[in-house]
């Protein structure tokens, strides 16, 4: 008898895969980070950075395509066990009862493949008004003056106008974004999807996360909104993070080994740059974008189109 296939991100015997899965997308420089380090405080979640499994998903396609000419001798159902054979082994370590958050912007264009390998899946995808993010990348261009970005080819040329336009074309950060996003959005899958704006997340990191865990069914966890560990090396793939030793919360593990004045002064690093975070929410920070002809709407009418995202996507799955 052929066992019956698993509705969640692998739970038979026979699947490497015990944990469910999710996945962060979205829109570039919008929060993705913040909401990784935030759900990593609950010690069943993995959440990180943009990590490999996409590009391996893509590099698989391809190779699995008719540019492959040995590709004719692979079924339909062999390219779906082998795509579904990337995510268990990369989270194999993953116990059964956790949930995994794979972030990469490429999720929105593959909602369908996404949709047949894991039903139960769902896509938070983390949005911000596009002259804030183009003037969130300007702000670090202009920091980093002596390293050129590597998202402009590490050229040391270019001038805010160029860079703007390079970003929005369809093959920019943000353009690709953009239309991957704009494709999820009006799909057939769009049902899968919660917008989350920077804005409310920055300023209501309740009301996000609480979305959130409604969205995908999980129960609530009290997190600790004024102390979010933002260490860049604590927040990698998400398959890098083991479950914490004696269930203490993830990240705070190094933390009791630290001198008192270290670890204090670490927390108020942190309640900085949350702080900072909510004040750009709040008062704007479009000022070099103005330069190059694009203007950024005011805050109410951001607030306003966070809440639409947000009711639009739940009662899409309440009509599904």
């Amino acid at each position: 008898m052929v066992p019956r296939r698993p509705q969640l991100g692998g739970v038979d015997d026979e699947d490497p895969l015990k944990a469910s899965i999710h996945f962060i997308s979205g829109l570039p420089r919008s929060g993705s980070t913040l909401l990784s380090a935030i759900l990593r405080q609950n010690p069943r979640f993995h959440a990180g950075m943009t990590g490999p499994v996409g590009s391996l998903v893509e590099a698989l396609l391809r190779n699995m395509s008719m540019s492959n000419e040995t590709s004719i001798y692979i079924t339909d159902a062999q390219r779906e066990k082998l795509q579904r054979a990337i995510f268990s082994t990369f989270y194999e370590e993953m116990p059964g009862g956790d949930v995994v958050f794979d972030t990469n912007r490429m999720w929105c264009t593959k909602l369908p493949l996404l949709a047949q390998l894991f039903p139960s899946a769902r896509v938070i995808c983390c949005v911000r008004d596009i002259p804030w993010i183009l003037d969130s990348v300007e702000r670090l261009i202009r920091k980093n003056m002596f390293q050129p970005s590597g998202i402009f080819g590490f050229e040391p040329g270019g001038n805010v106008y160029s860079r703007v336009e390079g970003m929005g074309g369809a093959t920019g950060m943000v353009g690709y974004a953009w239309n991957a996003l704009h494709e999820a959005w009006c799909g057939e899958q769009s049902d899968r999807l919660l917008l989350v704006t920077y804005e409310t997340l920055t300023t209501r990191p309740r009301e996000a996360i609480d979305a959130i865990y409604d969205f995908i069914g999980e129960r609530p966890y009290p997190h600790d909104f004024e102390n979010v560990e933002f260490d860049a090396a604590r927040i990698r793939p998400a398959h890098r993070h083991a479950r914490p030793a004696q269930g203490r919360p993830p990240g705070r593990e190094g933390r009791a080994a630290q001198p008192a004045a270290a670890a204090a002064e670490r927390a108020l690093r942190e309640r900085r740059v949350l702080a900072r975070s909510r004040a750009q929410s709040e008062q704007g920070e479009g000022g070099l974008i103005r330069a190059a002809g694009v203007r950024p709407c005011r805050q109410s009418r951001r607030e306003n189109r966070v809440g639409k995202a947000i009711t639009l996507s739940m009662a899409q799955r309440a009509r599904a």
